[in-house]
């Protein structure tokens, strides 16, 4: 007989009710917090839920285990007691200071995020008790590899379909994306890595040689979509790394397929396909195959994925020198280690002090240069690191802020908070997260852009071994059962609540950054543009535009220019819809017709919106 059906009953009284009607009181406190529903609407909406899901599910219950209904609604009460979380929301007046991540007041943004994470956590909450009160089989039969490589490929189509609608639709942002394509159609013309956004060649900004392996795939078609393809490859790859990685540690295959669903799922994962083109995006499966090899003792393959990675960008290596102290402290493979962070050290050292100076011409600009991202900490290389380390408490106080326990709380809940019982693996991203945290740049501590390049792998590391020794510390398999159903809650909420896939069209308090249909559909203007851009601009004819968003298209090229930078142009294309100069639409306008008379432009093509110009 099942244990639940001969457990004596417990009463439907007192307790249980106290249970759902506390949750009651904190769905109907969080609704109006959160502005959804008001007064009675609350109420009644919080009775309706609540009491739904309680009848609904004790119902069912009742079927499965045999049980009467009264005893299964005792039973089941007490799985709404994580909703009680969601009091926690009175406090979300605490958040309404907090800038947001393009320096916008951001009231409304924290707030509904701060809101966001309490529900995701109650309902993930709520999925671990109603699993663990009532065990049963789950009866997934599955492939777990086939699942996972069918997952990966979904999570291409997806993201590189929305690569492709936001480049038709003018929405890809300037100038990363022109930097790199930029580089590699000039280096196919003759001048070596070569771009208009700067006075210098790319290398003078970061080391990323790996951009070079995609010349020949670019060679045949010459377009920011081979960028794009290749970066959502190189995610969706990562995946797979995770899959296999967690096999071998976690010795589960469906736990492993799940948790590369869980990357597949991950808001900061997605966020970096959307965010242009970064050559960086390598490194996240390359520092995940290089880990997997390197526990695996198949070294020829890893010392291939860590040079792939070494060579995404000069800050990676940082992280790579903390993984040959983890090599040498925790996998007790001390001559390896060494070598693995001797040769992370030298490289970062080569590539700041000589490589990017010599192609830039003055020093490295991020640490201490001209685009200083550590002012707060002093005005070279040697002061930053000096202040950081003989002055602990102004650093713990300048990463301790809103902001940033946000964007830590952004990485962990979609993975149940587990890389905290993996934390030696974690550790292994220490740069990464410092060099974030201590940032004084608005994108760096957040999950919308292209920094939580080490971040990302890292986590999912430290999610694999945290997941296997808190099922070891836990022993019973429904309590293994109840933490996998909480991974598994807290990466789908968390897609839905935080992420820019589809999923969030399910969001009931949409934030920016979520999927929206008007962001992926081009418009007749923008087909227009298109069309006057693949027709009537020669390829390679030196181009100004209005509006940077107009760009994308037109990297081909040695000279592209926003904001009307006519000098050096041949061509002018406007559109009078778009913002790019002056005040407003009617001032840029004029500033349009003023520029024309100046210059004496000769129109090549007007109609509505869209303005074509050149030199006579």
């Amino acid at each position: 007989m099942n244990t639940l059906a001969s457990a004596s009953p417990p009463r439907l009284s007192g307790e249980s009710l106290a249970f759902v009607g506390l949750a009651v009181y904190a769905l109907q406190s969080f609704l109006g917090n959160a502005e959804l529903l008001e007064g009675a609407q609350a109420l009644l909406f919080s009775v309706a839920a609540v009491g739904g899901l309680w009848l609904a599910y004790s119902w069912h219950l009742r079927a499965c285990f045999g049980l009467s209904w009264g005893k299964a609604l005792a039973l089941d009460a007490r799985s709404f007691a994580p909703l009680l979380v969601l009091g926690l929301s009175h406090f979300m007046d605490a958040f309404k200071d907090v800038q947001a991540i393009n320096g916008v007041d951001a009231a409304g943004m924290a707030s509904k995020l701060f809101l966001k994470l309490l529900l995701a956590f109650a309902l993930s909450a709520m999925a671990v008790v109603k699993v663990h009160d009532f065990p049963g089989k789950v009866g997934l039969r599955f492939n777990p590899r086939k699942l996972v490589v069918g997952g990966a490929l979904a999570y291409f189509l997806v993201f590189f379909g929305l690569s492709v609608l936001e480049y038709y639709s003018f929405r890809i942002p300037y100038p990363d994306l022109t930097y790199y394509e930029q580089s590699l159609w000039t280096t196919l013309h003759g001048r070596f890595l070569e771009s208009s956004p700067s006075a210098f060649n790319f290398l003078g900004n970061h080391t990323s040689f790996n951009l070079l392996l995609l010349l020949p795939f670019y060679a045949v078609y010459r377009n920011s979509l081979t960028l794009l393809a290749f970066q959502n490859l190189f995610l969706a790859s990562g995946a797979l790394a995770v899959y296999l990685l967690a096999k071998k540690i976690v010795g589960n295959r469906k736990t492993a397929a799940l948790l590369g669903l869980a990357y597949l799922l991950y808001p900061a994962t997605q966020f970096f396909s959307t965010h242009e083109f970064h050559p960086v995006a390598l490194a996240v499966p390359a520092s995940l195959f290089a880990f997997y090899y390197l526990v695996s003792r198949r070294m020829k393959r890893f010392w291939l994925f860590f040079l792939l990675g070494l060579i995404s960008k000069e800050t990676v290596a940082l992280t790579y020198g903390f993984l040959g102290l983890y090599a040498m402290i925790i996998l007790r493979r001390p001559r390896l280690g060494a070598l693995v962070a001797g040769i992370s050290a030298a490289w970062f050292v080569l590539a700041i002090l000589v490589i990017i100076p010599y192609f830039r011409g003055t020093p490295y600009a991020y640490l201490g240069g001209p685009e200083n991202f550590y002012p707060d900490f002093g005005g070279t290389p040697s002061e930053i690191v000096v202040k950081i380390i003989s002055d602990p408490l102004h650093t713990v106080s300048y990463m301790v802020n809103a902001k940033n326990l946000g964007w830590l709380a952004l990485l962990l809940l979609p993975l149940a908070f587990l890389p905290l019982a993996g934390i030696e693996a974690l550790l292994i991203a220490s740069p990464a997260f410092l060099q974030n945290l201590l940032a004084r740049y608005y994108a760096t501590s957040t999950i919308y852009f292209q920094y939580n390049d080490l971040v990302i792998p890292f986590a999912f590391v430290a999610a694999v071994y945290g997941f296997k020794r808190v099922s070891a510390w836990l022993g019973d398999p429904r309590k293994v059962q109840a933490l996998t159903a909480f991974l598994v809650s807290a990466a789908v909420l968390s897609n839905v609540f935080f992420s820019p896939s589809p999923l969030t069209l399910l969001d009931p308090l949409p934030t920016q950054g979520g999927f929206s249909f008007e962001r992926y559909t081009p418009t007749e203007t923008d087909w227009e543009l298109h069309r006057v851009i693949e027709t009537m601009i020669p390829e390679g004819a030196a181009v100004t535009v209005n509006s940077p968003q107009l760009i994308a298209p037109l990297n081909d090229r040695f000279y592209v220019k926003p904001f009307l930078q006519v000098e050096g142009a041949e061509y002018v294309l406007v559109d009078l819809g778009r913002m790019g100069v002056g005040a407003s639409l009617e001032e840029q306008e004029t500033l349009v017709k003023e520029l024309a008379e100046k210059e004496g432009l000769e129109t090549v093509y007007a109609n509505g919106r869209v303005l074509l110009m050149k030199r006579p």
